[in-house]
């Protein structure tokens, strides 16, 4: 995401958290112990004008057991709208791992919280990045502002309609303006009629052309800009499990073909609850983005349209 916001990050560094990572190159790992100190620095120097570049932090958690959720709830406490300090404070995101996946209900975080799982990289937390990169401090962060006056709705549905203001705005300005992200024709490959009209229908909003097929019909004379892969995952039986340790999965295979028939176009794999092994996979196949179902199509569109996408 270049130098156009400084991240500070606490949390693992391995596995899916370096791929996160390898999007920014402004960048300060932080112990628990040197966030409050990188914050009070970065509001500082915002506050005396010593710096033009936004700053955002971004807390990496494992599990609901991790030593950091004392972190997050601390900063939650710090940046309440009740709390003398909240004004001018550095808004901060909250990453959650895999072992997350499924207990996001079951162990509600706060409402106030920017909570993002590790693969919503592309659809959603860039989106939120690039807002808080124009606008610097702002209601995007985790204060609570004056949510519960302005109208009866939950910080965290509230946050999304800020946020999907913004992105309409920022997709607004470049609407007129011919950029090497712009998509022009999206090719979806799908095995069900429900998915291709889910797909067809989310790029018509978008004023996006939309060319639907299935996985053994790609022999189609077209040149799209993008190229969404979303499959059904069966059941394996014996001889299927052996075929893929040897070849490996039909979508990995399904993957490499289009990254080579279309080597101009994005390969986006959209998966129900993607893993980092799955998504790794895909990755040394040729994917250039993944979402997680429900996705976000409009944050895509914005992190296509900002920000130079890197495997």
């Amino acid at each position: 995401m270049s130098d156009s916001i400084a991240i500070g990050w606490v949390g693992p560094t391995n596995d899916y958290w370096d791929w996160t990572l390898s999007h920014f190159r402004n960048v300060s790992l932080l112990t628990d112990r040197a966030v409050e100190p990188w914050l009070a620095s970065q509001s500082q120097a915002c506050s005396a004008g010593d710096t033009e570049v936004p700053a955002a932090l971004l807390v990496a958690i494992e599990s609901r057991f991790c030593s950091r959720m004392d972190l997050v709830r601390r900063l939650e406490q710090n940046a309440a709208p009740n709390s003398s300090d909240s004004r001018g404070s550095v808004p901060f995101g909250v990453l959650l791992g895999d072992e997350w996946v499924g207990h996001r209900r079951t162990f509600p975080l706060p409402e106030t919280l920017n909570t993002f799982y590790w693969y919503e990289l592309y659809d959603r937390l860039f989106p939120w990045l690039l807002s808080v990169s124009q606008v610097g401090r702002s209601d995007l962060g985790c204060e609570a502002s004056d949510f519960g006056t302005k109208r009866r709705i939950s910080p965290r549905v509230q946050r999304w309609i800020d946020t999907s203001l913004s992105i309409e705005h920022r997709l607004h300005k470049k609407s007129g303006i011919e950029t090497e992200n712009a998509i022009q024709l999206a090719m979806v490959v799908t095995e069900t009629a429900i998915s291709r009209q889910l797909w067809c229908d989310a790029f018509a909003k978008q004023k996006v052309q939309c060319l639907a097929t299935t996985p053994d019909q790609l022999e189609v004379w077209a040149n799209p800009n993008l190229i969404v892969v979303d499959l059904e995952s069966a059941p394996l039986s014996v001889q299927e499990s052996q075929d893929w340790a040897v070849n490996g999965r039909p979508h990995e295979r399904l993957v490499r073909r289009l990254a080579s028939q279309f080597p101009d176009a994005i390969v986006l794999v959209a998966e129900p609850f993607p893993r980092w092994e799955t998504w790794n996979a895909m990755r040394a196949c040729g994917a250039d983005l993944i979402v997680a179902k429900p996705f976000h199509l409009t944050g895509i569109f914005d992190t296509l349209a900002n920000v130079s996408i890197g495997s």
